[in-house]
C-alpha cells in the first residue's frame, strides 16, 4: 500500500532560488547600468565642418542665426516642398521631453511661403544673397564632404548633390548640428532616415558634442 502523503504546508523555496525574484534583481540591474553601458557603446558621429556664422530671417522679419542656436542641437531642412517640410515638423513632438535643448529649423527659400514657425520650429528665409550663400556655401559642400566619409545615410558614395541651388533644394535631407555649430551628419528625409537624425540628436542633446 503506498502511504499517504504528510500532511502541512509545503517546504518554503529559498529567496535565491525564486524565480520571479531572481527575475526582479535581473530586471533592477539591467535598467540601472543600462545608461552607463549606452554611454560606453552608443557614440555620436564626428564633428564636421563648422557652419561658421550666419543670420537669416524670422516670418516676421526678425533677425536669427547662428548665435540664437549656440549651445543648441538643431536639425536642418533645406526642401522647396511643403510637404516634405511639414513631414519634418512632425520631429518635434519625438524631442519636445528635451526641454528645449534640441530645435527643428527650417530653411525656406525667399519668395517660397512656409509655416508660421515656434521657438521649438524655426522657419528662416532671407535675402536671395545670404539663403544662397548659407545653402551652397555651408550645407550642400558639407553634404558632398559627408557622402565621401559615408556620414550621409541612405545616399550612396557617388549620388548627385546638383550645382546650382534650385538642384540643392531637391535634396531630401535632415543635417544634425551639434552645440558648437559642427555639422555631424545627413540623414535622407524619409521615415527611416528621419528617426536616425532624431537619435543622433538625442544622444547629442543627453551627452554633450564631446560623448
Amino acid at each position: 500500500m503506498n502511504e499517504p502523503a504528510p500532511e502541512g504546508p509545503a517546504p518554503k523555496v529559498p529567496l535565491w532560488r525564486n524565480p520571479f525574484v531572481l527575475a526582479f534583481i535581473f530586471g533592477v540591474i539591467v535598467i540601472t547600468a543600462l545608461p552607463f553601458l549606452q554611454r560606453r557603446t552608443l557614440r555620436a558621429p564626428p564633428p564636421g565642418p563648422s557652419v561658421g556664422q550666419w543670420q537669416l530671417e524670422l516670418p516676421d522679419g526678425g533677425p536669427f542665426g547662428s548665435e540664437q542656436l549656440k549651445g543648441k542641437v538643431w536639425l536642418a531642412s533645406f526642401t522647396a516642398d511643403p510637404a516634405r517640410r511639414a513631414e519634418f515638423g512632425e520631429i518635434l513632438r519625438h524631442v519636445q521631453d528635451l526641454g528645449g535643448k534640441i530645435v527643428l529649423v527650417s530653411f525656406v527659400a525667399p519668395g517660397q511661403p512656409g509655416p508660421a514657425g515656434s521657438e521649438s520650429w524655426v522657419v528662416l528665409s532671407g535675402t536671395p544673397e545670404k539663403f544662397e550663400a548659407l545653402a551652397m556655401g555651408q550645407f550642400q559642400p558639407a553634404f558632398k564632404q559627408a557622402l565621401q566619409t559615408r556620414n550621409a545615410g541612405g545616399f550612396s558614395e557617388d549620388f548627385d548633390a546638383g550645382t546650382t541651388l534650385d538642384q540643392w533644394l531637391q535634396v531630401p535631407t535632415v543635417g544634425v548640428v551639434d552645440q558648437n555649430g559642427a555639422l555631424r551628419v545627413f540623414w535622407k528625409d524619409e521615415g527611416l532616415g528621419r528617426g536616425n537624425a532624431i537619435n543622433a540628436a538625442r544622444l547629442l542633446a543627453k551627452q554633450g558634442p564631446n560623448p
